[in-house]
């Protein structure tokens, strides 16, 4: 269950780009640019945006449907921790792309594989601020005992994440506090292990989604054939329930899939 509990967390991770690049979308239909959604919202000038102001604005005047991609847009772009957005953090939205940004949390992944050995490892180096041993760290096994104990089990903050990232060298093309944010996707302001090792699991959530697009096409198609295609006559005699229906479309996949089950016996 537990397993499960944090696969479902690099799921959040994922989806929280998509809301993002809603929120993205809306306000470029509504201003044009970020910079004029941003110089509107921002009334007193004051140059950044707070939580409540970027709230009210999003959920009041502008009727945004989704509260929660409202706060997930702030959240993830808020990249310094502050609780405030900067007209800079906020034009950053402008250029972002879903697609670029995963390739370089795959960046991330490998390179931290590369360094440690596997994720695992590379957390415990975070943990415990080392850098890799070809970069003049200390085998892990040779940190004391209760140095370790000191640290183990508080997680990673964002500004641990950021120094650690900086110090094993890791230079990818976003800035590494919008890789923690993804990591943190409940926003609880750290990651765990168990949050920290779902970079391993990038490729099978790409798969589950490429799986989901097909079901998505395939029950679409279906639809079109059983609306466009399928000729569903209604019996004479009344039917209890609609079953028939389902009958009948079963009758016209098989009559229209004949040939191909008969090419698949063979001669």
């Amino acid at each position: 269950f537990e397993g499960e509990f944090y696969c479902f967390s690099i799921l959040s991770a994922y989806f929280q780009l998509q809301r993002v690049e809603r929120v993205r979308t809306f306000l470029e239909d509504r201003f044009g640019t970020l910079k004029a959604a941003f110089k509107f919202m921002d009334a007193d000038r004051s140059g950044s945006l707070t939580t409540q102001e970027w709230m009210d604005f999003m959920m009041g005047p502008q009727g945004y449907a989704d509260e929660e991609d409202v706060k997930v847009c702030f959240f993830f772009i808020d990249k310094d921790f502050s609780g405030q957005l900067t007209s800079k953090e906020f034009e950053f939205l402008g250029n972002f792309d879903g697609r670029d940004f995963v390739d370089d949390v795959k960046k991330l992944r490998d390179y931290l594989v590369d360094k440690y050995e596997n994720l695992e490892d590379a957390y415990d180096a975070f943990e415990q601020k080392m850098p890799p041993p070809d970069m003049g760290g200390t085998d892990l096994k040779d940190i004391p005992e209760k140095r370790r104990k000191r640290r183990e089990g508080r997680g990673l903050s964002g500004q641990d994440f950021v120094n650690a990232c900086r110090m094993c060298g890791f230079k990818g093309r976003f800035d590494p506090r919008l890789l923690f944010n993804f990591l943190d996707a409940s926003h609880v302001g750290h990651i765990t292990r168990n949050e920290f090792v779902q970079l391993g699991k990038l490729g099978a959530v790409e798969a589950l989604q490429m799986s989901s697009d097909q079901m998505r096409k395939g029950i679409s198609t279906l639809k079109a054939f059983i609306f466009q295609e399928a000729q569903l006559e209604e019996p004479e005699e009344p039917q209890a329930d609609d079953s028939w229906k389902w009958a009948g479309v079963h009758k016209a996949l098989r009559d229209v899939t004949e040939d191909d089950l008969e090419l698949m016996d063979g001669p």
